[in-house]
């Protein structure tokens, strides 16, 4: 059911289309251009198309939840953080020594080349190493806990970058007409388009996403923390490895676990379905949208042939540089005899059907075409053995004749 504002929206639409309607109504039924340039476009040839489309997010709980489930133990770690010793080495003079460890007498004795004077037993050294060891956080155990952090930071933050730019659950709708219309001496074309969506997101889409938004806002303060500062960008590369630390921590342990989920985790972390329906408009509908183009046309028209002539209107004009003319060809083109000559010989290769063995058996107009071609051929070969004979024959004749010439009486 409708609250009272959205009832109160609906009441006042209503109210204006109807008015609207009655208006338009009241300027077409008045001047019969109108009705003569709606019966055109009814001539004429025209499509129009509604199509509604709901778009709807599913968002998957289950690494919200496991990362909601963690944060507790991150933030006691984050507090809490382990602290270890760090051994600095440096070589100092003498003078400027603040302890002497049994390291010190270890490294003078590998390096004699400090030692300045012997008295005895007394040793006089220039130089000694002196051995600082000063508190850290930079602990395996710190280290992994800050990746965590920034790992975290970039999983949920693709996931609602992806879900704030598509938006939350919407329906829409769109129009499109397309015409073609003669109205008096003219012809034109109308195309007419309309989109609009609305958010339509559900009370549990919208839930879902708020907790992204906040572990997404608890996860920046993390990185703005005095925990993820002191540690000045110190790293680890997976894997992780499982100290008795981690191991043995409850809290290190939970983020262990949520590490493990985080890097096994391949999906987007939402669906979307997309629901499209192609609806036929009404009759009514379809008298108020020619209606209304009607209108447009009107004032479309009326500009173009009263309003838009002003120089002060053009935007942009073009025009050739130069009168655009064919050129006429005066000389004649050299003629080729090559354009003329006719080749008339064609050269095949026949291959005797019966000679081809390895062939499906042939059928009755196959085996008549086969002896029809193996007729010819033999005819062929008859006639050019006659012919090489009488060839031969005139040689010899020939041949006959120039000796009985050449014979003395």
């Amino acid at each position: 059911m409708p609250n009272n504002a959205d009832g109160n929206l609906f009441g006042e639409m209503e109210r204006i289309y109807s008015d609207t309607n009655y208006f338009i109504d009241g300027i077409i039924g008045e001047y019969g251009f109108y009705g003569d340039f709606i019966d055109s476009m009814r001539s004429g040839n025209a499509s129009v198309s509604i199509n509604r489309k709901t778009v709807h997010k599913t968002i998957e709980e289950q690494w919200i939840e496991a990362i909601e489930a963690c944060i507790p133990a991150i933030d006691t770690v984050t507090r809490n953080h382990s602290v270890g010793i760090e051994e600095r080495e440096e070589i100092v003079p003498i003078e400027f020594s603040k302890r002497i460890s049994n390291r010190s007498i270890q490294h003078l004795a590998q390096h004699t080349d400090f030692i300045t004077d012997m008295d005895g037993d007394m040793v006089v050294p220039s130089k000694i190493l002196n051995v600082f060891q000063e508190e850290t956080m930079q602990t395996y155990e710190n280290k992994f806990v800050n990746t965590l952090i920034e790992r975290l930071y970039s999983f949920v933050d693709r996931r609602y970058s992806a879900l704030s730019e598509r938006g939350t659950e919407e329906t829409g709708a769109q129009l499109d007409f397309n015409g073609a219309f003669r109205f008096g001496p003219s012809e034109g074309k109308i195309r007419f388009s309309i989109e609009v969506s609305d958010p339509a997101g559900k009370a549990e889409e919208e839930s879902s996403f708020s907790r992204i938004v906040r572990l997404r806002d608890i996860l920046t303060r993390y990185l703005d923390s005095p925990f993820v500062k002191a540690m000045q960008g110190g790293y680890i590369r997976p894997p992780v490895i499982r100290t008795n630390a981690i191991v043995k921590n409850k809290y290190l342990r939970q983020c262990l676990d949520l590490w493990d989920y985080i890097e096994s985790y391949e999906k987007v972390g939402y669906a979307i379905e997309v629901e499209e329906k192609a609806e036929k408009p009404s009759a009514e509908f379809i008298k108020e949208l020619y209606s209304m183009l009607s209108l447009q046309y009107m004032i479309f028209d009326y500009n173009i042939h009263r309003g838009f002539n002003g120089p002060s209107q053009v935007l942009d004009a073009k025009q050739s540089d130069r009168p655009l003319e064919p050129n006429i060809v005066t000389r004649l083109q050299r003629i080729e005899a090559e354009e003329y000559n006719v080749y008339d010989t064609e050269y095949r290769r026949v291959v005797n059907v019966s000679s081809l063995t390895g062939q499906r058996r042939l059928s009755d107009s196959e085996i008549k075409i086969r002896s029809a071609v193996d007729t010819a051929l033999a005819a062929d070969r008859e006639i050019e053995s006659l012919r090489r004979k009488m060839l031969r024959q005139a040689k010899k004749t020939s041949q006959k004749t120039k000796t009985g010439e050449d014979s003395p009486v």
